[in-house]
């Protein structure tokens, strides 16, 4: 979003100004999109070969000279092996997906992240059997769309891996990160609802609870397609915890819209909701698009629907 833009160029220049003879290094999403809009960067390198990192700080202090590798991210299609080393007591995060090909109206996800590409099952379930062997009891699986893990590839899922890591001893839970309304379909949720150590907590995606909204927004599913999901994963889980994302104040959003949003929370019964007022991001669909919505009013909708949650 523009804000958490705001707070990364903030932080880039408390950097220079705490330590002026520092390496100031910028990568991920903003050095991908906007590589020359960081003048207090002595290297911007994008999304892609960030394992380069440290070489790129040597050239730097050998040449004193400004570093700036940003190819192009649409093409590429290698998954980034960039294994874990040090995370919490016991949960460690293991990433196994990259990209996003959905390209909803107001995400500069599929420009700054490119096309999915996911971890090979075989280095995934090798990561985790090391991870629990250095004591780590819960693993959180994460990615810019979880759904699509193996899809390019064609030969696993990511219930395959669930179903493989599941099996894995000493292994005591496994959580997911967010997730897309159309990954709950009858197969995903039978196969997930065997598994032994799976967390049934999901955070779920909405985004809006009218399908009016959505249709504007790009989303591939209606607010009736959602709630029948939700009751799918309340059958299957009886202890299910479900979050979920919603972003209000998107352009022409009506107050009568965004009332059929709040009443179709309230409906659902979201055990949290993450709540974001919308914010134009300049090279997508919603930048520029009819009727925005008063800054006051998305506030306004915004304590509302923090107020429900």
């Amino acid at each position: 979003t523009e804000e958490s833009a705001r707070k990364s160029r903030q932080m880039m220049r408390r950097a220079r100004r705490t330590s002026p003879d520092g390496v100031v290094a910028v990568l991920g999403c903003l050095a991908q999109t906007e590589p020359d809009s960081l003048p207090e960067a002595d290297i911007v390198l994008g999304n892609r070969d960030k394992t380069r990192l440290p070489v790129l700080v040597d050239q730097f202090l050998l040449q004193r000279q400004a570093v700036k590798e940003v190819p192009p991210i649409l093409s590429h299609r290698s998954f980034e092996e960039m294994t874990l080393t040090g995370d919490e007591r016991v949960r460690a995060t293991v990433k196994i997906q990259d990209g996003c090909c959905n390209f909803c109206a107001y995400c500069i996800i599929p420009y700054a992240r490119g096309p999915i590409r996911s971890k090979e099952i075989d280095a995934a379930v090798s990561e985790v059997e090391g991870l629990v062997g250095q004591g780590y009891r819960e693993i959180v699986l994460t990615g810019i769309h979880l759904d699509s893990y193996g899809r390019e590839h064609g030969r696993f899922s990511l219930c395959d891996l669930l179903e493989r890591l599941d099996e894995i001893p000493g292994l005591e839970r496994i959580r997911l990160g967010s997730t897309e309304p159309v990954m709950v379909t009858p197969e995903t949720v039978h196969r997930m609802k065997a598994l032994k150590h799976l967390c049934p907590h999901f955070n779920l995606s909405l985004q809006s609870g009218c399908t009016a909204t959505l249709k504007r927004m790009r989303r591939r599913y209606t607010a009736e397609q959602y709630a029948e999901n939700a009751a799918r994963l309340a059958e299957a889980f009886p202890h299910l915890s479900l979050t979920t994302d919603i972003i209000v104040g998107f352009p022409g959003e009506t107050e009568e819209e965004f009332e059929e949003t709040l009443a179709f929370a309230e409906k659902i019964g979201f055990s949290k909701i993450n709540v974001f007022p919308f914010s134009p991001r300049r090279g997508t669909a919603a930048w520029d698009m009819p009727n925005p919505v008063d800054t006051g009013v998305k506030k306004e909708r915004c304590r509302r629907m923090l107020a429900l949650s």
